[in-house]
């Protein structure tokens, strides 16, 4: 099977990883240091800005503890968004207002959302679908929070695109650019939010605290504690830091191939009239890098193709399926004609690094394969 998504891990990483076990410190350490460090430089972001936690879902959850917004305030979000968005919005006492997305990118929809917006919501949580970079949103008095879980890569006039926001998480699960196994990433605009972010995160110790086992060099009663707040334990680990450190030495060499994989789809698909794709526009004034974590399509026959590349061991998929069509957030959802086509008719090709050029052939040539039926070439004629 080709799989939609697929880490692509080398021998350095068990390497790290043996080195991990060999020291007998599993957890938070200096390995997690240095990837911090590093990744911090790939977002030329300082490195004190910049935060790992287990994963992006406990970022998101935090974020929206962290923040302390008004209980019933409102959050607005894109129906095309993960679930884990409008979960941790409403766990956070806060009412999540589904809005629609653009056709041409996935993203917040700016005319639905000016529709929506009110004195009482507190805040956006955006979504970059894809890696696409949202539109720039003027005028509105509240937070802006961006789930770039599949953004890292994407950069606006040489800066990554989500460092806009108040709040931005990047996710480094089994599935992204960049794989430790599990894993998130943050960044906070406001120093001091960071700083209730990792204590929230660590149980509500003190951020600038030692450990007992720092302590116990120092002081003679190291196992005694105070917290500045209630709190969870979300850890990103030396074993997720050995897995992902590898993958950076040739991040840039990674994305590229992910660059040239969608071109070679997008140069293959223009001659078929029944697909078209989510576009990546850039212009003088704007100078646009993708991270191209989906190829996503468009088709009246998304199922049939789906089943066909399926059945030749290919597995495509939709991501994300929409907020207001999940039954427990109804409720809360406006009209979304344009997430209900996304719903209808898009579909993600596999694009990752571990396919090959044979894979990329055998995928085109199977999608090229299901349009020389002869409806579609019928249709074509007329």
């Amino acid at each position: 099977m080709i799989n939609i998504f697929q880490p692509d891990i080398n021998k350095d990483s068990l390497s790290l990883l043996s080195g991990v076990f060999e020291s007998n410190w599993l957890g938070r350490g200096d390995l997690v240091t240095r990837f911090e460090n590093e990744i911090s430089e790939f977002l030329k972001l300082d490195e004190k800005r910049f935060h790992t936690v287990a994963s992006c879902t406990d970022a998101i959850f935090a974020a929206l503890k962290v923040f302390d917004f008004s209980k019933g305030s409102k959050v607005i979000i894109p129906s095309i968004s993960f679930p884990a968005v409008p979960s941790a919005i409403l766990e956070a006492g806060l009412i999540p207002v589904v809005v629609d997305v653009d056709l041409d990118s996935g993203n917040i929809c700016l005319d639905s959302l000016s529709r929506s917006f009110s004195n009482d919501c507190a805040a956006v949580f955006l979504l970059e679908y894809g890696g696409v970079p949202v539109k720039k949103i003027l005028g509105l008095n509240c937070n802006i929070l961006i789930d770039a879980a599949g953004s890292l890569g994407t950069f606006v006039n040489d800066a990554s695109s989500a460092l806009k926001a108040d709040f931005t998480c990047w996710s480094f699960d089994a599935m992204k650019m960049v794989v430790c196994g599990e894993g998130g990433g943050v960044f906070f605009k406001d120093d001091k939010m960071l700083e209730a972010f990792k204590e929230y995160c660590y149980l509500g110790l003190p951020s600038s605290g030692k450990s007992g086992i720092d302590r116990a060099n120092s002081e003679g009663v190291w196992w005694e504690y105070q917290l500045n707040c209630p709190g969870r334990r979300s850890v990103f680990t030396n074993i997720n830091a050995a897995i992902g450190l590898p993958q950076l030495n040739n991040i840039g060499d990674r994305f590229q191939r992910r660059r040239i994989i969608r071109s070679l789809y997008v140069k293959s698909f223009q001659k078929l009239p029944h697909i078209s794709y989510v576009d990546q526009p850039s212009s003088s004034a704007n100078a646009i890098t993708y991270s191209n974590y989906f190829f996503t399509i468009f088709l009246e026959y998304r199922d049939e193709l789906a089943i066909f590349l399926r059945d030749r061991g290919i597995y495509s998929t939709f991501r994300y399926f929409p907020i207001h069509r999940i039954d427990i957030f109804k409720k809360y959802a406006t009209k979304c004609p344009n997430a209900e086509y996304f719903c209808n008719h898009a579909l993600n090709l596999p694009i990752h690094n571990s396919l090959t050029d044979e894979n990329i052939g055998f995928i085109i040539g199977s999608v090229e394969d299901f349009f020389s039926n002869e409806k579609f070439v019928s249709s074509k004629s007329d």
